[in-house]
Formats: C-alpha cells, sequence, structure tokens
C-alpha cells in the first residue's frame, strides 16, 4: 500500500469510527485493523467476519492472509481487537482458532446465507445435461479452485459436457483451453437469470478445489436442483452433507465415479440438494444470527 492510500484508509476508518456504535469487518485484513485502530482508541465495538483468505496460511497454494509479511501482522493485530468473530463455516472457525490465535470464547459461528426464491428449479421433466463449475479464470484459481482438475476429469467423459462459467483475468484460460478437450466449454461470467438459468439446467455441479471456507457457488447450483460432486477439503463437506458426493481432493477416477452416479440422480433427489440449502443455509437465518450478535 502505498503512502497516499495509506492517509485515504485511516482517514475514511477515522470518520467512520467517529459516528459507529459497532465497526464490522468483512475479512480480518489490513482493512479491519485500519478501522479498528480509531475505534480502539474511540472505545467503539469491533466485529470481524471471517471469510476464508483472512485465517488462511497455505503457502503451497500462495493463498491466505496469514502467510507472512505485514499483511500477517496487520491481520493479528485486528483479531485480536476484535470483540467479536463470526465465522462463515466450522472449518473458517477452526482456521482463526488455528492461524488467527482468535479466543474460543469470542468466536461463533453464523453461515452464509441464500435466498432460495433466487435460485430456482427448472421444469422437473426437462432433462439435465452436464457438469458445470463456477471460478474467476486466474493463476490463484488454477491452485486453488482445481479447474486443471475439472478440465482432466472432462477427459475421462468425453460424452458428458462440461461447462467452466467465470470471468478471465490472466493467462490461466489459455492454459486451460489448450489442455481442454472439445467437450469443455469455457463460458465468460454470467450473472442473474443467466447463471441461475444455466445452473439449473445443468446435471452435476462439481467443485474440485483444494481450499474453500464454504462454497457458495456450490450452494447456489443446489439450490437450483444441481447435485454436488466436491473434495474432501475446508468446509465442501459442511455444505452437501449427505446430499451429494464427497471425493478425495485430486483423486480424478473417483470423481468421474462420483459424476456419473449424480448424473443418474432423479427429481427427488435433486429437490433433497435444495431443501438442505434452504433448511441448513437460510438468508433468514443468517439475518436473525448476525443481527443477535451485533445486539450481544
Amino acid at each position: 500500500m502505498h503512502g497516499l492510500d495509506f492517509v485515504r484508509a485511516f482517514s475514511q476508518a477515522v470518520r467512520g469510527a467517529i459516528w459507529a456504535d459497532v465497526i464490522v469487518a468483512w475479512f480480518g485484513s489490513y482493512h479491519a485493523f485500519f478501522a479498528f485502530l480509531p475505534a480502539l482508541l474511540l472505545g467503539r465495538k469491533r466485529v470481524i467476519i471471517a471469510s476464508g483468505y483472512d485465517v488462511a496460511n497455505e503457502p503451497g497454494l500462495h493463498y491466505g492472509g496469514l502467510r507472512g509479511g505485514i499483511r500477517r501482522w496487520m491481520g493479528l493485530l485486528a483479531f485480536k481487537w476484535a470483540h467479536q468473530v463470526l465465522a462463515v463455516s466450522n472449518f473458517s472457525a477452526r482456521e482463526a482458532l488455528k492461524n488467527a490465535h482468535v479466543a474460543p470464547d469470542k468466536l461463533q459461528v453464523i453461515y452464509h446465507g441464500l435466498d432460495a426464491n433466487v435460485f430456482a428449479l427448472l421444469d422437473s421433466t426437462i432433462k439435465r445435461q452436464g457438469v458445470i463449475t463456477v471460478a474467476m479464470v486466474n493463476q490463484e484459481s488454477m491452485r486453488r479452485k482445481g479447474l486443471a482438475l475439472f478440465v482432466e476429469t472432462a477427459k475421462q467423459l468425453p460424452d458428458i459436457p462440461f461447462t467452466l462459467v467465470g470471468p478471465w483475468r490472466d493467462n490461466a484460460i489459455d492454459e486451460l483451453r489448450a489442455m481442454a478437450p472439445t467437450n469443455v466449454t469455457f463460458v465468460q461470467g454470467l450473472f442473474g437469470d443467466d447463471l441461475v438459468h444455466c445452473m439449473a439446467s445443468a446435471g452435476v455441479y462439481a467443485q474440485l478445489s483444494a481450499y474453500e471456507s464454504f462454497g457458495m457457488a456450490v450452494a447456489e447450483a443446489m439450490l437450483c436442483g444441481c447435485v454436488p460432486v466436491v473434495t474432501d477439503r475446508g468446509a465442501l463437506p459442511e455444505v452437501v452433507g449427505e446430499t451429494g458426493f464427497v471425493v478425495p481432493y485430486g483423486d480424478i477416477e473417483a470423481t468421474v465415479q462420483a459424476i456419473r452416479q449424480a448424473l443418474a440422480a432423479d427429481p427427488a433427489t435433486r429437490q433433497q440438494c435444495r431443501q438442505r440449502i434452504i433448511d441448513e443455509f437460510s438468508l433468514e437465518a443468517r439475518h436473525t444470527q448476525l443481527l443477535a450478535a451485533l445486539e450481544k
């Protein structure tokens, strides 16, 4: 961060801390540090929503705000100064305990929430086809989101269409295209109804990540009736529960077998996937729990 950026960030944080009763920082990173410093001096309450990158320390993936340097130092201080830390999954809570040294008595899990009215099922009589995954396409996602694994899996299922949806940010798209078989389609970012329709037309949502603090796209696709196939990493098994397939990270043979089974799912199974998200990760539940935590 350049000197002028530092001054601007700190001045915005001071202005906010003067009028606010509670400072809520999404991610315990350097921006939380800037906001919490004046809040600390003014006696304001401080809350962090821990969402993954801020509590991660994954040098092998080049991922995580707690890997080292000044970002780690600022992050650790922000977590130390927080009165309450709200993790988006049990996995993120464990990461906060281990990597950010958050005291257990100020740590609470409040899951992400989704609006089931936004992500709808199509007519159950429509034949679902193919496998979809959604991710920003860049070098970081290549490592963390398992995009190369997605393409390698497609090679083993040449008769099944695979679709990777997400904006192209660097030369990672060229690498993926070079290795991809003809049954893989790359679609630049879809949003709103276009993304919902794409998910609701697919049979399987595959998230083959090495690290996920939650897996929001997995949950969105499940609301659309996709059967999830996910790795055993991060919070993915926590989100999927018993309604999908969990495979060992990097095991292409197991992933292929799981996708074949998931594609054969009947409408009742797809409804169960949707119902799990409605029951466990509703927007209403997050709303109630978040307000209760802030009132506390």
